[in-house]
């Protein structure tokens, strides 16, 4: 697949983990639990912001709450 608009999108990491995707209008911030699972992400846009809360339990994903 090629994104054809993807020179206005920049990508983010840090420690090697993607924290954030950042275009005009529009971001993702990643952050994480400290054994490397995804702790929450935030969706930013001009109109809404949205946050996705993942839950664990035994190294397995269990919960996906939004906010």
């Amino acid at each position: 697949i090629t994104r054809l608009d993807a020179s206005d999108t920049a990508l983010n990491y840090s420690n090697g983990q993607l924290d954030s995707v950042v275009r005009d209008g529009y971001s993702k911030a990643i952050t994480y639990n400290q054994d490397g699972t995804i702790n929450t992400i935030t969706t930013t846009t001009n109109t809404d912001v949205q946050v996705k809360t993942f839950g664990y339990s035994g190294g397995e994903l269990v919960s996906i709450t939004v906010t």
